[in-house]
């Protein structure tokens, strides 16, 4: 599965201690999978940091799944991945 963009939407801090969770869209070149990603410390992370780490999630999420885990399908990430946050 090649990952051509992400889009992170419905961002929402938890209550927990700065721990933040989002909707992650993945476009892929076969189509799409939607993820709940969460992030730590998002109070007090840099934007980025927090968005780095919401798809860092989805990514670790998405390798786990049956058809990613044992390498059959590997998880790749285009050159020119495109991360949205909206």
């Amino acid at each position: 599965m090649r990952i051509l963009g992400v889009k992170v939407v419905d961002r929402t801090p938890t209550g927990d201690g700065g721990r933040q969770r989002a909707t992650l869209l993945f476009q892929t070149d076969t189509g799409g999978i939607s993820l709940s990603a969460t992030a730590e410390g998002a109070d007090t992370l840099p934007e980025s940091d927090v968005v780095d780490q919401l798809v860092r999630d989805g990514l670790r999420q998405l390798n786990r799944l049956p058809e990613h885990r044992h390498g059959d399908a590997p998880v790749i990430l285009a050159q020119d991945i495109k991360v949205e946050v909206i």
